[in-house]
């Protein structure tokens, strides 16, 4: 029940406080004044002890270093380094004849989410935004009691309140608002300790692989709406040295659901039952092998994770569609929303490093906006379409990727006197990471016209793989 209200004013609302709104909030706040204000609103509350997994590419290493380079450094450091991924047939377990090796990096992570969820958004008309002195949106956010002192500090309602946000400009980064809603996914997590208590042991595959080595269950007939399942075992999860944990993944089509007689969307557990999102992804996955099973068997409820995939068609795009003119711009999966495959949350940090330099060259404008969808569009849409074997497509975008940076010489904890510097001096400092955590050797800093060269090519292809545009002894990619 709503007990008192609460009113802002901000000029600029971000919707979402996930990766996608964190970065973009941070690319504004870089090339906006220092007396503009940033609201980030976040709605959910804690989901899971653990967060999904996601992988962070050259591109998005790239996109959070033109951020600011601390970004990407505490990724390095936070991460689980992982060279690769061996593939497996869901049925039987036998290995395929598939593997694919990473040049960036994985990462899992824990993320936490509480705070104030949005029961309205309402554009004002022009008397309206006269009116009230030139803001042109009005949101209305609840804080549910349950949220207690726990909440997102800075959100600014109590429990029960309700907070009257008007807003200048609006971004909106909260997610998977799209046109189809045909995948269910689910993660989550186990520790050793889970393991030992269900009297299960980690999957042979698993057992089998390098410690620095993912692996896949997929249907020997791998296609668009086909089931996948993707585990983990990772040493130092979330950037602990030694504390080891398997993270787990799985995806499979609605009508997979239908044919295990479940309903989608899941229906919410009373109060203080636990979620049945593991019991509903064992039932879909009875298929897979039975140490796989034990495996996801062993996680515990709370940090299970099921979630609908809502998948825009990546060459449906219509003009106007990621801005409307009038002060509101979608970015990350609100934009262009796709099924996990290691490029959504990528691409967010692209556009966020993308709208901070629209932003920087035309003002917090409707042209910045109209300049970031225009610029974005068909970049998205050709990593995006490109999902299967060999990526030759996206490979090549994926490794000729730059980003104009939007800090300065001065923003930067050391002495340098201009960008160059400040990048050569990034370079460095994550070889030096990743040297202590790995033992693995980065070469020097790949120059702009190799990279050139290799997307002409087609892909990263040769015998001297590129790490975020630096050369490496052999690929590796990094999980946190």
């Amino acid at each position: 029940m709503v007990i008192c209200s609460v009113e802002r004013q901000v000029d600029v609302a971000v919707v979402g406080g996930g990766p996608t709104g964190l970065a973009t909030a941070l690319a504004l706040r870089r090339v906006l004044p220092a007396d503009t204000s940033i609201q980030v609103l976040e709605a959910r509350h804690l989901a899971a002890e653990r967060g999904t997994l996601i992988a962070i590419e050259v591109n998005g290493f790239r996109a959070l270093e033109a951020i600011h380079p601390r970004l990407a450094h505490r990724m390095y450091e936070q991460a689980v380094y992982s060279r690769g991924s061996q593939w497996y047939d869901e049925v039987t377990g036998e290995r395929l004849p598939l593997e694919s090796k990473h040049d960036a990096a994985q990462i899992l992570t824990s993320t936490f989410h509480f705070g104030t969820k949005l029961a309205d958004v309402q554009e004002l008309s022009p008397e309206e935004q006269a009116a009230a002195g030139g803001f042109r949106y009005a949101l209305s956010l609840e804080r549910t009691a349950e949220a207690g002192a726990g909440a997102t500090a800075g959100a600014g309602a109590a429990g029960g309140e309700r907070l009257e946000v008007r807003a200048r400009w609006l971004v909106g980064a909260d997610g998977f608002f799209s046109r189809v809603r045909r995948q269910v996914c689910w993660w989550g997590s186990v520790e050793q300790a889970d393991l030992r208590a269900a009297g299960a042991d980690w999957p042979k595959a698993l057992r089998d692989a390098d410690r620095d080595m993912t692996v896949s269950y997929v249907p020997q007939a791998f296609g668009k709406g086909t089931c996948l399942s993707f585990a983990a075992r990772a040493l130092g999860a979330g950037g602990s040295e030694g504390r080891e944990a398997g993270f787990w993944y799985l995806r499979a089509p609605v009508e997979r659901l239908q044919e295990a007689g479940l309903d989608f969307p899941s229906p919410s557990p009373a109060p203080g039952e636990p979620s049945p999102a593991l019991a509903r992804g064992l039932a879909v996955f009875a298929h897979l092998p039975a140490d796989v099973r034990a495996f996801i068997a062993a996680s515990k409820p709370e940090r299970v994770t099921e979630r609908g995939m809502h998948i825009h068609d990546t060459y449906s795009h219509v003009p106007g569609s990621w801005q409307n003119g009038r002060g509101m711009v979608l970015v990350g999966d609100a934009a262009h929303a796709w099924r996990p495959d290691g490029q959504g949350t990528n691409l967010a940090f692209e556009d966020a490093a993308v709208l901070g330099a629209c932003v920087r060259e035309h003002g917090l404008s409707d042209e910045a906006f109209r300049q970031f969808e225009a610029r974005r569009v068909e970049r998205v849409a050709s990593i995006l379409a490109d999902c299967f074997p060999p990526f030759k497509v996206r490979t090549a975008l994926v490794h000729a990727t730059s980003f104009d940076p939007l800090w300065s010489p001065t923003d930067l904890p050391v002495p340098v006197a201009s960008t160059e510097e400040g990048l050569a001096w990034s370079y460095e400092t994550i070889r030096g990471i990743v040297q202590r955590r790995s033992g693995l050797e980065l070469g020097p800093e790949a120059p702009a016209e190799e990279l050139e060269a290799r997307w002409r090519q087609g892909g990263a292809g040769g015998e001297q793989p590129l790490v975020a545009g630096k050369r490496v002894e052999e690929s590796f990619s990094v999980e946190v």
